[in-house]
């Protein structure tokens, strides 16, 4: 049995619908022009925007998987037993008056994870997650003798999660 995850579910959303905006855009000016070419030009603008934007977070379309034994992404392994620390990332400092819909909280860090900011971690080195109640509680459920590092975090941020 196992849980997989995005490492940052939040900030895939926000890196794929808030440039929809230039779809949305060129859509009305297709119907207002009665042709689609406006839509042929916003479309590949969108589609550039997420490519940017895959570019600058690529750690959030990391994908984790979370057994018995640890936490996995391709490159990289954590075992239950090797983690003696994490990292908090917060993401909050992206929350713009304009983007208030996008939620985005903190992410934690396991393995060589280094301080400074969430998009410059090495993904073979370093597995993200997303910190709120759902995995932490993954975490308690998973992880079965969890070691003092790990019994501070379940402790500490399970009441504070959101």
């Amino acid at each position: 049995m196992y849980y997989r995850t995005l490492s940052a579910p939040q900030v895939v959303r926000f890196c794929l619908l808030y440039p929809l905006i230039f779809v949305v855009i060129g859509l009305l000016l297709s119907l207002l022009a009665q042709s689609f070419v406006a839509l042929l030009i916003f479309l590949p603008i969108y589609l550039l925007v997420v490519l940017i934007f895959f570019c600058m977070f690529h750690n959030a379309f990391c994908v984790v998987k979370v057994d018995a034994n640890g936490m996995h992404t391709k490159k990289c392994t954590v075992r239950w037993e090797d983690i003696d620390g994490f990292c908090l990332y917060s993401l909050e400092k992206w929350q713009y008056r304009a983007m208030r819909f996008f939620h985005l909280s903190s992410v934690i860090g396991f393995g060589d994870a280094k301080y400074g900011s969430f998009a410059e971690q090495d993904p073979s080195k370093v597995v993200l997650l997303t910190l709120n109640r759902k995995t932490v509680k993954m975490i308690a459920q998973y992880c079965k003798e969890p070691n003092e590092m790990l019994q501070k975090l379940i402790d500490e941020y399970s009441a504070i999660a959101d």
